[in-house]
């Protein structure tokens, strides 16, 4: 098989082979092959999240950012966590694709949400993606109820620990 130079710090040799030629073709040049390979690891569904998942630690962009839109399109609970860690990537469009992914999962994604939120709470990425994901996510009352929250996630100006602080009040109150 022919190794692609996007493939880098990538083992092939990690992966299930029913994902691999789709691997290869999403690490080539050819849009409607990406395409096509995207769609048929969606197919096989949660099945190859874990295999999936594998191609985050992808050096190239174009790799992330396929690995970011089949997890948004598998839309399973399971990715809860990626997408969160998502929402922290450098390429702006791949933390659009893990946003999008959250809330296409639905409130299921609050809870994981803001406790990443309490402990990672410098992460300016993360804080913006929390704001636009709980603006959809959140009843209109609940909106209210935690402008602090909204507040200081979408105010760069505060503090991360302000956003960690209202994160675990509400939290504690989803919870109740």
């Amino acid at each position: 098989m022919k190794r692609d130079d996007s493939l880098e710090g990538l083992n092939l040799e990690d992966f299930d082979h029913r994902i691999l030629k789709h691997i290869i073709e999403i690490a080539g040049n050819e849009t409607s092959r990406k395409m096509h390979a995207r769609k048929a690891i969606v197919r096989m569904g949660e099945e190859m999240l874990l295999e999936v998942t594998k191609l985050l630690s992808a050096k190239n962009k174009v790799i992330r950012w396929e690995a970011a839109k089949i997890l948004q399109q598998i839309s399973s609970e399971k990715s809860i966590p990626d997408l969160i860690q998502l929402l922290e990537d450098d390429d702006s469009d791949i933390r659009w694709i893990a946003a999008v992914g959250l809330i296409d999962i639905g409130r299921k994604s609050i809870n994981p949400l803001l406790h990443e939120i309490i402990n990672n709470n410098n992460s300016e990425f993360l804080r913006s993606g929390a704001h636009h994901i709980l603006m959809k996510l959140l009843k209109p009352e609940e909106k209210k109820k935690y402008k602090s929250l909204l507040k200081s996630l979408k105010t760069t100006a505060v503090s991360g620990e302000v956003a960690s602080f209202e994160a675990e009040k509400t939290f504690v109150d989803l919870n109740k």
